[in-house]
């Protein structure tokens, strides 16, 4: 695992303007959370929101970014992370009632 990472990663350091950037995201963190290196994982994920266009993808990632900060014991990044979808993503209020509820909980 950690060669498969090594090696996206210098393809991103490599090709940093090729189209392929937000699939070797989705692959690091994949590789990262398979790995065990959950705080990585995470970072990687909130990488994938900031380069996503896309609502849903953007959603997912973040909640999955916060989920895996809290796996890692990293609450106070968890904590930021979940603030932040709540105010990126308000609506639909199940959701975010959801992720409130997350961050009484931490």
């Amino acid at each position: 695992m950690d060669r498969a990472a090594a090696v996206l990663n210098a393809f991103r350091s490599n090709y940093a303007g090729h189209q392929l950037q937000p699939e070797v995201t989705k692959k690091i963190a994949y590789v990262y959370k398979e790995a065990g290196k959950l705080a990585l994982a995470a970072a990687e994920y909130e990488r994938i929101e900031t380069e996503s266009k896309d609502e849903a993808v953007r959603r997912e990632a973040l909640q999955l970014a916060a989920d895996l900060y809290v796996d890692a014991k990293e609450t106070d990044k968890a904590m930021l992370v979940y603030r932040r979808y709540v105010s990126y993503f308000p609506k639909p209020l199940e959701p975010a009632l959801e992720t409130r509820n997350k961050i009484a909980m931490c």
